[in-house]
């Protein structure tokens, strides 16, 4: 509806009130007095009206936002409906699902559809824990996100105080208090 009004408007401004719909009465025959071309193109100009309505004037659109999402903005202006949240680690909106390492609970919940995932988010690209001194652990049932720095053994990041604890290797997990409660999802 909204292009319908501005194609409308649009024609309003140019020369579509002058513009010729096929001729209803058939094509013209050459050697046609005056008018019966006067005829025709009355019955033209009647027919091009009954196609496109006459518009003095447009009515300015509304402003649409850049991303065609709603207007749910956070703090920091991640859009949530865009799937974006704030990563204070790499200092910007992104969309965990895309960006992070998706982890998923252990053991995986039976009879469910909704699996509360959990995911690491990495300072750069690269997801190698040589080339990370400190991850972000995002686990959707938490308040905030946790930045944890990797420890002396180059595979074992975790926080003081905190219970826990991520593990890089063939697959990366979480631990709570020592227990293994989410693993890579494949």
């Amino acid at each position: 509806m909204r292009l319908f009004s501005l194609l409308v408007g649009l024609c309003s401004l140019s020369a579509c009130s002058s513009a010729t719909a096929p001729n209803p009465t058939g094509p013209s025959v050459p050697g046609s007095t005056a008018s019966s071309a006067a005829t025709s193109e009355a019955a033209t100009t009647a027919s091009a009206s009954n196609v496109l309505p006459s518009v003095t004037s447009a009515a300015p659109l509304p402003a649409a936002d850049e991303t065609g999402f709603g207007g749910d903005a956070d703090d920091q202006g991640c859009l949530a409906s865009a799937g974006m949240t704030w990563s204070p680690i790499r200092n910007r909106c992104l969309r965990l699902f895309e960006q992070g390492l998706s982890l998923d609970p252990v053991p995986l919940p039976t009879g469910s559809t909704a699996v509360i995932s959990a995911f690491i988010v990495f300072a750069g690209e690269d997801r190698t824990p040589a080339n990370n001194e400190t991850v972000e652990l995002v686990i959707l049932s938490e308040p905030a996100p946790l930045r944890l720095t990797r420890t002396n053994t180059t595979s074992v990041y975790s926080k003081p105080g905190s219970p826990f604890r991520v593990k890089a290797g063939k697959n990366w997990t979480v631990e709570r208090d020592g227990k293994v409660i989410f693993e890579q999802a494949r």
